[in-house]
């Protein structure tokens, strides 16, 4: 049986350790397991050269609203609404949208004193231009607020987090909640949308009115279901009496006017290909790939280093010398954002790796997951004191046929962490586990995944006999 063992690589994970491992392992004395409960993770891992992940990301279309980040003028955010008719038709990006969809949002409101009671409104709408009528189904959706849901406050480098309770910032609790399971809708949300007809799906709101600085973010993901063909947009707009109402929303998208401030007036981002400076840019458009599944082998064999790295939301200029750019595609954009989804923001990431242990002791497999220097070469270096921005704050669910383990992560640029977690695999077993994770919105990529099972030592038999005493 696949047995997990503690990690001690920090005191809160080392505290709760013998509880919960000793429910979940094989049978085994107290002494023993005390012993197996005090080694570490390998200190120093052996050089390994970086492979691609090579995931399948499926082709599902997610709604991208992400630029301006701040908003400071009402105005269309995204619109994939056809341009005929419009009073600026290239505003709209004409997309429509059939079958399982996603929508993710990240805005900031930040006002001044005389400002501060003005909330900002992303509204969330969709139109129907076929002449049947057609429904939109939310199956899943979290959204929360910098102040007062998820402020950013301090947190371990690693933590257990079964209870889905640690999380900093509003990006990173709604990811948590979809790796807990915790976004279902039961029952789902639905809304019919009439032949020709515009209507509001979601309002969410962005106060600042009651904050000391006025300055609030909201992060908000969904998925679901068109049983038709709609076009979807978001829109901002400032009250304090409240969202803004249908013909005022109907009005923004024949003006056409876009949200201000724009973020790439001067300095456009760059394409993938470019030589050069290199400006990422953030995402306005429809992005192509919602999940990312990847399936990897490790073969441990007798008194050899077993030893895979990958990476994690590799993108243009950091692929760790593997070429590969995970970026989601962008289907539509505005010639003034990112040309690729660069951070994958909310994409879920599976990555399922078969162990087989052709060893003739059994092995220990650990599982890392940090964060590099960003390199195109193929290297893996850290920083000798990590930087002080935060380049991953998230949660990572670590699980087997049946086991499964939630972590928390805060990742500072450069930092080289400790395993997340550890499994035996007995010889001549053959086992898999899966690494999930959606990638929280304000990371910064890449982050590398690595699965490593040091060598087995000299097997050590006592051959001497054994006299039996009266």
């Amino acid at each position: 049986m696949n047995r997990v063992l503690s990690r001690t690589c920090t005191a809160l994970i080392a505290t709760s350790a013998l509880a919960w491992t000793l429910s979940l392992a094989a049978p085994v004395s107290n002494a023993a397991f005390a012993a197996e409960a005090e080694s570490s993770s390998p200190k120093r891992l052996p050089l390994c050269k970086v492979k691609p992940l090579a995931a399948d990301m499926d082709k599902l279309p997610m709604l991208n609203s992400n630029c301006p980040e701040v908003v400071s003028g009402e105005g269309l955010l995204v619109s994939t609404m056809s341009g005929v008719g419009k009073d600026v038709p290239e505003n709209h990006l004409s997309y429509r949208f059939k079958g399982d969809f996603a929508i993710f949002l990240h805005h900031i409101n930040k006002q001044t004193e005389a400002e501060a009671k003005k909330t900002l409104y992303v509204s969330w709408v969709a139109f129907n231009p076929t002449n049947q009528p057609v429904t939109l189904r939310v199956d899943e959706q979290a959204s929360y607020l910098s102040q007062p849901d998820a402020p950013f406050v301090e947190r371990a480098p690693l933590a257990v987090d079964d209870e889905n309770k640690l999380f900093s910032g509003p990006g990173d609790r709604l990811t948590a909640d979809y790796i807990h399971g915790k976004a279902k809708i039961e029952p789902p949300f639905l809304i019919t949308v009439q032949p020709g007809k515009l209507a509001v799906v979601r309002h969410v709101d962005v106060p600042v009115a009651d904050l000391k600085f006025h300055h609030n973010g909201r992060s908000f993901f969904a998925r679901g279901n068109i049983d038709g063909t709609l076009q979807m947009a978001t829109i901002a707009t400032f009250s304090e009496s409240g969202p803004p109402e249908l013909n005022k929303l109907e009005t923004m998208l024949k003006d056409s006017l876009m949200a201000r401030p724009r973020e790439y007036e001067k300095l456009r981002p760059t394409p993938n290909d470019a030589t050069g400076r290199f400006i990422y840019g953030r995402v306005a458009g429809v992005q192509q790939g919602v999940h990312l599944d990847a399936t990897h082998n490790l073969l441990l064999n007798k008194s050899s280093d077993s030893i895979k790295c990958y990476p994690i939301s590799s993108l243009a200029r950091g692929t760790f010398g593997t070429g590969e750019i995970q970026s989601a595609k962008l289907l539509r954009r505005y010639d003034d954002t990112a040309y690729s989804a660069h951070g994958n923001y909310c994409v879920d990431y599976k990555i399922t790796c078969n162990v087989r242990n052709s060893d003739y002791i059994k092995r220990k497999v650990y599982v890392y997951l940090d964060c590099p220097l960003k390199t195109d070469k193929n290297e893996i270096k850290y920083a000798e004191q990590p930087e002080k921005a935060v380049f991953y704050r998230g949660s990572v669910k670590v699980s087997t046929a049946n086991y499964e383990r939630f972590y928390h992560l805060v990742l500072h640029k450069g930092q080289n962490l400790e395993a997340l977690d550890a499994f035996e695999v007995e010889p001549g077993e053959k086992m898999n586990f899966t690494v999930e994770l959606l990638y929280p919105p304000d990371a910064t990529p890449p982050q590398l995944l690595t699965i490593y099972s040091p060598k087995s030592e000299e097997l050590k038999v006592d051959m001497r006999p054994v006299f039996e005493t009266k």
